[in-house]
């Protein structure tokens, strides 16, 4: 069960000081349900400063897909899409490091996308990576930079 991994066990006691233990709890509780929030559409462009910090986190986590977005002013979406809930976990607790004191993780949704079929386990020995569970991370970014250049 996934409350049993560290990395889980880490982010939820950081997330309890931030108030998205809920989330986090609710997902665990509630499974593979499709509980991300629902979309909006963004307001402005990402800042340059925040995304050339978050383009340097994600070269190291080559292996995820990652889309960021503006929701609101100084509110970020990010959505990362990978093959195992374990390839996600190190890139949220790599990120608070990456953009020091700057981000608020307000949200944190996981929901499983795909199922693992004889296609998909074909794709994984081929050397591919299918994408089969999804991150949705809601960021406050605390910067003035982000009035600089958004």
């Amino acid at each position: 069960m996934i409350i049993n991994n560290p990395i889980f066990k880490a982010l939820l006691q950081s997330c309890i000081m931030l108030g998205c233990a809920s989330s986090l709890l609710y997902w665990q509780l509630h499974g593979s349900k499709n509980i991300a929030p629902a979309p909006s559409t963004p307001q402005t462009a990402v800042p340059t400063a925040l995304k050339q910090k978050l383009d340097q986190l994600h070269q190291r986590f080559h292996f995820i897909s990652l889309r960021t977005e503006m929701i609101a002013h100084q509110q970020l979406r990010l959505t990362l899409t990978s093959t195992t809930d374990e390839d996600i976990y190190p890139f949220i607790e790599t990120l608070p490091e990456s953009v020091p004191e700057r981000l608020i993780i307000k949200t944190l949704h996981l929901k499983r996308i795909g199922d693992v079929t004889p296609e998909i386990l074909s794709q994984i020995t081929a050397g591919q990576l299918p994408e089969l569970v999804q991150a949705t991370l809601e960021i406050i970014w605390l910067s003035d930079l982000g009035e600089q250049d958004g």
